[in-house]
Order: C-alpha cells, then structure tokens, then sequence
C-alpha cells in the first residue's frame, strides 16, 4: 500500500491485491474416455481408498477396491469374471507389496495397465510392470490427467495392434 497526498489537491492510494489465477483443467480435459471403464483400486490405507473411491464416483467410473495385493490377485486378477481397464496401486504395503502385484498382473492371460501410486520418490522403487508412477501427495488434476494420457495411449496401442493384426 502506498499514499500519495498534496494539500488542497487530494490523494491517490496504490494498493496491489494478490491473485491466483484459477486453472481448471478437468474442465478441459475430455473425459469421454473415462464412459464404461472399470479400475482395480489397492490401497492397504483406508484414506487412499476413500478418497479414490470418491474421484471415480465423481468422474463416473466404475472400480474394485483392495485394501491388500493378495486380496486383489485371488478375488479380481485371477477370476475370469473381471475385466480391468486400468489399475491404481500403492506401491509400499505390507504383505505382498505393489510392485509384486503389478509383475503378477503384467504376467496374467488379461494384463492392463497400470500407475503406481508411490510415497517415494525414486524410480528405481518402481516396477517395470507400472505404465506411468504418480509421487503421494498428488493432485486429483494430476491423476486425471494421468488416467486419460494412459488410457489415451492404451487405446492407440490397441487400435495399432488390431490394424497390424487384421493386414496379417
């Protein structure tokens, strides 16, 4: 704040007023990928989980959630019943941790991709089997961005076997 003032003339007050520019990019961002999906969530904490679980409601996706790898493996990966599009899995939990759960799936007769949602940040903590890694605390723009870029490219990568596929 800042005054300026001369007798009999008057004053002039500068001021600055800080402000954030507010960007919203779910807005922009298409979400028709999201129509018909259906995600494994494995978190072994219940927070994780909730607030997960409340994302996708909103974003309108359905999902199985974990709270363990191995409750993951026997009820959903290993039964034929399920069919996942993608999965969001912690990568440190007790028992059989994500990055075992993720080379299981990688290696199962319907594997899908999947983001690891990791504590730390080192890359080398991270299997192979993840597709993308997003470091806790992360946004929930920066998950949606991330879930459309994997599906986006997981769609690409199937369209371009299909064509390879059908001109064999």
């Amino acid at each position: 704040i800042r005054v300026e003032s001369q007798y009999e003339k008057g004053s002039r007050f500068y001021f600055v007023i800080p402000l954030r520019i507010y960007n919203d990019r779910t807005r922009k961002l298409d979400l028709s990928i999201l129509e018909g999906k259906t995600f494994l969530l494995v978190d072994d904490k219940e927070e994780n989980i909730m607030r997960l679980t409340n994302l996708l409601d909103k974003w309108g996706v359905d999902y199985r959630d974990c709270r363990t790898a191995k409750h993951a493996l026997v009820s959903y990966v290993n039964n034929q019943r399920f069919h996942f599009d993608l999965g969001l899995i912690d990568v440190v939990m007790p028992g059989m941790d994500g990055n075992t759960l993720a080379n299981r799936i990688a290696r199962s007769q319907r594997p899908f991709p999947l983001i690891a949602l990791s504590s730390q940040d080192d890359d080398n903590d991270v299997s192979n089997a993840f597709v993308h890694r997003l470091v806790k605390p992360y946004s929930d723009e920066a998950l949606l961005e991330t879930v459309i870029q994997v599906l986006s490219l997981n769609n690409e990568t199937r369209a371009s076997k299909s064509s390879t596929d059908s001109e064999e």
